[in-house]
């Protein structure tokens, strides 16, 4: 589930309850429901996505949902062909436990929430040259308002290669001048946009709080292979 919430941008409402009928693994295809702006979207699905959806409908045999409903033991499905509903604790849980959320990184950058993997989508595709309205037809956000929480974001990643560009031209060129992405992929960090969510009431980020220094980026949620 969290696989295909940082790899779609979904929000967990359209996705805890989907079914494989909106599921093309042929055409590596994704029909969404957007709940919020009462539209349609499809998406292509990512190399990482595709692998865990062909070994989940292994799992799931003759279930008509992706992530169906879990049964009274642990490992073992509902005898009812239900979905396992909108159900986040498990995921909170585990971020907490993985320390995302200790004071000192909430006072710094906020507090991070299965929302964050949505946002962790928006800035990432940001950071390597999207447009806002781009953003916006695949977060399938009805106004580019709800978008502009990403346009700071957007102001410094374009400044970057501006200022890179400018550099070129002037004949300089710096190995360590690289976007903020980039830098921080080469300190061995990866950092992502953690802004306020406006449009999910039930996302409590927080505001946002950086230190001196530290630029308009804060730490993502990442998951290994």
């Amino acid at each position: 589930l969290c696989i295909f919430l940082l790899d779609t941008g979904a929000r967990h409402t359209e996705v805890s309850g989907i079914v494989w009928d909106l599921i093309d693994m042929d055409r590596r295809e994704v029909d969404l429901y957007r709940g919020k702006g009462g539209r349609a979207s499809t998406l292509a699905m990512t190399e990482r996505l595709h692998a865990m959806l062909v070994r989940r409908r292994k799992m799931t045999g003759t279930r008509r949902h992706v992530f169906p409903a879990g049964g009274g033991r642990r490992g073992a499905w509902s005898e009812v062909d239900a979905a396992r509903g909108h159900a986040t604790k498990g995921i909170q849980r585990t971020i907490d436990a993985l320390g995302l959320n200790a004071s000192h990184m909430v006072a710094a950058l906020g507090k991070v929430t299965p929302h964050t993997f949505r946002d962790t989508f928006a800035s990432r595709l940001i950071q390597r040259g999207f447009s806002l309205y781009e953003v916006q037809a695949l977060l399938g956000h009805a106004s580019p308002a709800m978008t502009q929480k990403y346009a700071k974001l957007k102001v410094t990643e374009t400044s970057a290669r501006a200022s890179a560009a400018l550099d070129k031209v002037a004949g300089q060129s710096y190995p360590w001048k690289r976007t903020p992405a980039l830098a921080a992929t080469a300190a061995g960090l990866v950092i992502e946009a953690k802004l306020p969510v406006e449009e999910d009431p039930s996302a409590d980020l927080g505001p946002l709080k950086i230190p001196h220094g530290s630029g308009p980026l804060a730490h993502t949620v990442t998951l290994d292979a």
